[in-house]
């Protein structure tokens, strides 16, 4: 609900506008927090799973897992199904990232992608592309290869099926 600087003015002052805030923010699930909330998760989440740690991939989704896991429950009932689904892709492009970057040479990622099902025909011109980490994370031939399946097989948390059970109960369908 959005109200003009000069309706308000006009029906009560500041009464309208703290009954308009408290409408947007428990109606809505909107706040004046919720972008700095958003902001500092992602940047967390690109901190441990920046691309010149050097750690295991084991290692960071267990870290990672834990920051998610912790984030949803603190800051989870604030947010809504879509921006959860968002930071969900997002959060699983980062570790397509992650992946990418430790398999470095053209030839391991090859031999990668050929062993998770990709169509050798197709995977030379993902494995040879000069293209950088993050576009390639969103590329149809690496996501089909990591799919989400895979993904959550390697322990990468499925924020939604989280945020699902968190808002709906442990015996929701997901």
């Amino acid at each position: 609900m959005v109200v003009g600087v000069h309706r308000v003015e006009k029906v009560g002052g500041r009464f309208v506008v703290a009954c308009c805030n408290l409408f947007r923010s428990v109606i809505c699930c909107e706040s004046d927090e919720e972008p700095k909330v958003l902001a500092r998760f992602k940047q967390r989440v690109r901190e441990i799973t920046r691309r010149n740690r050097g750690h295991r991939v084991r290692d960071v989704i267990d870290e990672l897992r834990l920051y998610v896991v912790g984030w949803l429950n603190y800051f989870g009932k604030s947010h809504t199904y879509k921006q959860v689904v968002e930071l969900a892709e997002w959060v699983r492009r980062r570790v397509r990232l992650y992946y990418w970057k430790q398999w470095k040479a053209a030839r391991t990622r090859r031999r990668n992608l050929i062993k998770l099902g990709a169509d050798p025909g197709e995977v030379k011109m993902a494995s040879r592309s000069r293209k950088g980490y993050w576009r390639m994370s969103s590329n149809r031939i690496v996501q089909q290869a990591m799919n989400n399946q895979w993904l959550e097989e390697q322990g990468v948390p499925d924020i939604r099926t989280v945020w699902i059970k968190l808002h709906y109960g442990p015996d929701a369908r997901v």
